[in-house]
């Protein structure tokens, strides 16, 4: 299916001492074209910023059903930003960030990122952290998502990327573009990787 991100809703993360960052997000969307720009605030959590960029993804989560785009407000505008782009009907989530790290045999490991082609513009990823801008498309996914959100928020303590990392390989979840530099292209059955 065809998608054109300007249309979707863009939902930021912010937190409201943070003005310098939200003028940027709200210059970085405008320019980028998205007709419906909301800001959420994330909980402020001084002591432990990783459980408040959870908390964050929780309240950007729960701000609206799907489609939309959820951004964290220090994500950056590449040059090769498309607005138009072609996803698999099935596809639950679409990462519009990408990133070397991936979460591999139950930690964080490094630079090897598990992913398969799609075709030349999309790959399905299995294990890839990060989260500074997600197109959420299916409810399922959203709810799965929250979960995981709050869990690490207000349970563990901790970010959302690992949880978000781990339930790849069972969800449909695919990015604009190719992870970066070093990678796995996987020649097997993502049920393998478990």
């Amino acid at each position: 299916m065809k998608i054109d991100l300007r249309k979707v809703p863009a939902v930021y993360m912010n937190l409201p001492q943070d003005v310098e960052k939200k003028q940027k997000m709200e210059a970085l969307l405008t320019k980028c074209g998205f007709e419906t720009i909301l800001r959420v605030e994330g909980p402020y959590k001084p002591e432990n910023p990783p459980a408040g960029c959870a908390g964050a993804h929780y309240n950007g989560l729960c701000e609206i059903d799907p489609p939309f785009v959820l951004f964290e407000d220090d994500c950056i505008l590449l040059d090769a930003f498309n607005p138009e782009i072609e996803v698999p009907d099935d596809a639950d989530a679409v990462y519009l960030g990408t990133s070397q790290w991936a979460r591999y045999l139950g930690a964080f490991s490094g630079p090897f990122v598990h992913y398969e082609k799609v075709n030349d513009d999309i790959v399905r990823t299995y294990n890839m952290l990060g989260g500074h801008s997600i197109l959420y498309l299916s409810e399922e996914y959203v709810s799965m998502c929250k979960r995981i959100s709050h869990h690490a928020s207000e349970v563990i303590g901790y970010n959302q990327d690992p949880g978000f990392a781990e339930v790849q390989k069972y969800t449909n979840v695919h990015n604009a573009l190719p992870p970066c530099r070093v990678d796995v292209q996987i020649t097997r059955p993502a049920s393998l990787l478990s």
